[in-house]
């Protein structure tokens, strides 16, 4: 993330404005009743909001960065408000870590996860029998791939199979930003990019609409199965969102995370699944040549939907926020976990806000293998989210309890 230090700082009265950047309010972390030496500064450049993170350091510099929560969707317009920032409130730069030339990134073939189900909507077989669906008739199937790294084998399938629209969903926004430029140059029309969970993103898509997943070469997490991208909730998406005869092809070198993927998808009612080792594919990435070359055995599975799943139920539920007082709830904050079935809420820390008990929250909830960590910003015993989050049944569960927590019934 982009970064400076300096020696001194002189934060003007906020709301202030510079160049493109406006600087809205800034917030003190409050720890056990005292301040800290972190502070957030709530900015925006156009309709993009973020945070600013300043800390104090044992040498009375200051360092400040981006949070990587709440930060924008083009990491260029970070790098204009940090510049911004620093012009405007900052002396004696010792370090600095901000590209000013950085170009607005090359995200043609950017989507979100709500714009992934609308799209998704269109290949279900109801709507493929129709004879025209707007902007996506020329296609005939749909097909995700989930963690596409390198890209390779993602824009290999897209231009041999110009008549399927393909979806990469990957968490690492460098090779999201390298894969969509290899597409422009390559004038691919069918190919949709991700930069999220996929996880998230899978619990979102509606049932029967997908005709193939593929999975290569997965991070294993050996040591931290939780954050594995595929465990036994993931195989039930999966199973759901995949049209009767879809498939989902598993390939890795890690024979212990294949196996416990494997069981994940054993458990499902009538699994039919076929298992190769060594298997040769037409397109292998570069990272399969090295293991290949250091004669390590590659794993496959594939896995095939064999009936028609229920329509997802649609979440009528929202994430707006009951007025509460504020003050009672400062009264009686503290870093708690509450944690359930199949959800938990965590409150990670607050930071007071200029006025009398306003605040902003640090929170991370939702489902165990797919949490996200979000900030509630709460002024006049008011709340709402800096950035919704997303609507799935576990977010959803872990507002209503985030609602508890406010109003101090659970707290």
């Amino acid at each position: 993330m982009p970064n400076f230090i300096c020696k001194s700082l002189n934060l003007r009265s906020l709301p202030f404005s510079y160049n493109e950047s406006e600087f809205i309010a800034i917030a003190n972390e409050l720890r056990d009743g005292k301040k800290t030496n972190t502070r957030l500064v709530l900015t925006k450049i156009k309709d993009e909001k973020f945070l600013i993170i300043i800390k104090k350091r044992p040498d009375e510099s200051y360092l400040i960065k981006g949070d990587k929560i709440l930060k924008p969707t083009n990491i260029s317009i970070l790098q204009r408000g940090l510049s911004d920032f620093k012009a405007a409130f900052c002396e004696q730069i010792i370090t600095n870590a901000i590209n000013q030339k950085a170009k607005p990134e090359n995200l043609a073939f950017n989507i979100n996860e709500d714009e992934l189900s609308i799209i998704a909507k269109h290949f279900s077989a109801q709507n493929l029998a129709q004879a025209n669906f707007n902007a996506y008739e020329n296609f005939n199937k749909f097909c995700l791939e989930i963690g596409f790294g390198s890209g390779a084998h993602l824009l290999f399938r897209a231009q041999s199979e110009p008549h399927t629209l393909f979806a990469g969903i990957e968490i690492h926004r460098p090779s999201l930003i390298k894969v969509s430029k290899l597409a422009s140059q390559m004038g691919l029309k069918n190919l949709l990019l991700l930069n999220v969970d996929a996880r998230n993103a899978l619990s979102l898509l509606p049932s029967n609409t997908i005709d193939k997943i593929f999975v290569h070469f997965p991070v294993p997490w050996n040591k931290s199965p939780s954050r594995r991208v595929l465990n036994k909730q993931v195989a039930k998406i999966c199973d759901r969102v995949l049209k009767n005869g879809g498939v989902l092809e598993l390939r890795s070198d890690d024979r212990e995370f294949f196996d416990a993927s494997l069981a994940c998808f054993l458990d499902l009612e009538n699994a039919k699944i076929k298992i190769y080792k060594n298997r040769s594919l037409e397109i292998i990435s570069k990272y399969e040549k090295r293991w290949l070359s250091e004669h390590k055995d590659i794993y496959d599975m594939l896995y095939f939907c064999t009936k028609t799943s229920q329509d997802l139920k649609s979440q009528d539920k929202d994430f707006e926020f009951k007025e509460f007082c504020a003050r009672k709830f400062l009264e009686n904050f503290k870093n708690k976990t509450f944690k359930f079935d199949d959800f938990f809420v965590h409150l990670e820390g607050v930071f007071l806000l200029l006025g009398e008990n306003n605040f902003i929250l640090k929170a991370s909830f939702g489902g165990f293998s797919a949490p996200v960590t979000s900030y509630i910003i709460a002024q006049n015993n008011q709340a709402h989210y800096l950035k919704t989050p997303l609507k799935t049944e576990h977010n959803l569960k872990a507002h209503e309890i985030m609602q508890q927590i406010l109003t101090c019934e659970i707290l």
